[in-house]
């Protein structure tokens, strides 16, 4: 496999380079039929849907060109999927780590304590987490204490006071600044057609991929947002979307497997 990936360059996914509205009209009919489904095999099925639809069902090309992927990011703007765009994303990294992980740990996991192990990098320690959580039957907030425990004890982090402000939150604060930048400049269509069509061309396509940044970013505070609230919310989108996930309900508890 990978080795037929690596010749795959950028345009050559289905509905990559431009929008391919049968692609994302099939891809919309399909998540509503899976729709009728619930919990973890609901996230597995839409996520490995959307991984073999648009990125040849590897998880390495989604991470890379998911958010330049014209039709992928059409089809979750989408307002008659059942679901909200981020849980349509949560739904590819569920899947993505049901692959990594043993198979009787990721399908004894419910989509919230998926959810809590998103943010661990290290394998090995993902792996420890999950074994402890299924073993230990804890719910997700006590798997994420205990992974929020383990990340202080590594950093050796036992500072005291108010903690600095996360590099994260210093940049989305920044973005003000660059965006009152942008509007002191005032410029008009005009004033930017007379950079020519080259550079307008290469802003626009930058424009393009810094807001797709931002989309992705934006969903992903939302998700976090849900898991610092311990909440799954009221009667929206985001409170069906749980109910079909079993995501937010940060006190279930895991069986272990016999």
């Amino acid at each position: 496999m990978a080795g037929r990936l690596r010749g795959i360059g950028f345009g050559t996914l289905p509905g990559e380079r431009a929008v391919d509205s049968v692609l994302v009209d099939h891809a919309a009919a399909e998540l509503r039929r899976i729709d009728r489904v619930r919990g973890l095999a609901y996230a597995r099925a839409v996520g490995s849907f959307l991984l073999r639809t648009f990125f040849s069902d590897s998880g390495r090309l989604c991470g890379e060109r998911a958010r330049a992927h014209c039709s992928y990011r059409a089809l979750a703007r989408r307002s008659d999927l059942p679901m909200s765009r981020s849980t349509l994303y949560r739904c590819v990294q569920v899947e993505l780590q049901c692959r990594e992980l043993p198979a009787d740990l990721a399908e004894a996991l419910s989509v919230s304590h998926h959810a809590t192990l998103f943010s661990v990098a290290d394998p090995l320690r993902k792996r420890m987490l999950a074994r402890r959580a299924v073993d230990e039957a804890l719910t997700c907030r006590q798997l994420a204490a205990l992974e929020l425990h383990g990340r202080a004890r590594k950093s050796g982090d036992s500072r005291r006071g108010r903690p600095p402000l996360p590099a994260l939150v210093k940049r989305v604060n920044g973005l003000g600044r660059v965006v009152a930048q942008v509007e002191d400049l005032s410029l008009s269509a005009e004033g930017i057609a007379s950079y020519g069509a080259q550079r307008c061309r290469e802003m626009r396509d930058a424009l393009e991929e810094h807001l797709a940044t931002l989309e992705d970013l934006r969903d992903t505070v939302d998700h976090a947002l849900e898991l610092a609230e311990h909440e799954p919310g009221g009667g929206t989108q985001r409170a069906a979307d749980a109910a079909r996930l079993d995501v937010g309900r940060t006190d279930a508890t895991l069986t272990a497997s016999p």
